[in-house]
């Protein structure tokens, strides 16, 4: 076999593993407030909060994620007043049949969506470790209660 040859089966045997490699892995998705929520949207979710959750009408931070990939967005709330690093109530909201509910509440330094989901619904990663950034509690759906459950402990988020 020529030199020319071997070049032209390495390329052939490379381009090859590629297309045939297993899907390629998604990176967790980082929670984005973002300042720009409409104002309607942001008074519908300060209403709901300050009346189910009994909490002072306070300036909040909104992330739109759709959290079960079904086009509509799921609302993660959190104080804007809480201090970066520290451990914040974080809430998350979700529309039903017109209806604003609750299907999580933790507290948590910095929080990211999952690419795994249970019963079609994205975990969330919530990371309040004092010393490791990479040390996320993981927090899974449970289709039962219909809220977000921790997955080591299986306790509600509270």
């Amino acid at each position: 076999m020529s030199k020319n040859n071997n070049y032209i089966f390495i390329a052939i045997g490379t381009i090859a593993a590629f297309f045939c490699a297993p899907g390629m892995a998604s990176a967790n998705e980082p929670v984005i407030f973002n300042p720009n929520i409409p104002a309607h949207e942001y008074e519908i979710v300060q209403n709901f909060l300050s009346e189910s959750q009994k909490l002072e009408r306070a300036d909040i931070l909104i992330a739109k994620n759709d959290l079960n990939d079904d086009g509509l967005f799921e609302y993660i709330v959190k104080d804007k007043a809480c201090p970066a690093g520290a451990p914040c109530s974080h809430y998350i909201l979700a529309e039903n049949q017109g209806q604003i509910i609750l299907i999580g509440t933790f507290k948590a330094k910095n929080i990211t969506i999952s690419d795994q989901h249970t019963h079609g619904i994205h975990d969330i990663l919530v990371y309040n470790h004092k010393t490791s950034d990479y040390r996320p509690r993981i927090y899974k759906w449970d289709a039962r209660l219909m809220h977000y459950k921790d997955a080591d402990t299986q306790a509600e988020i509270d």
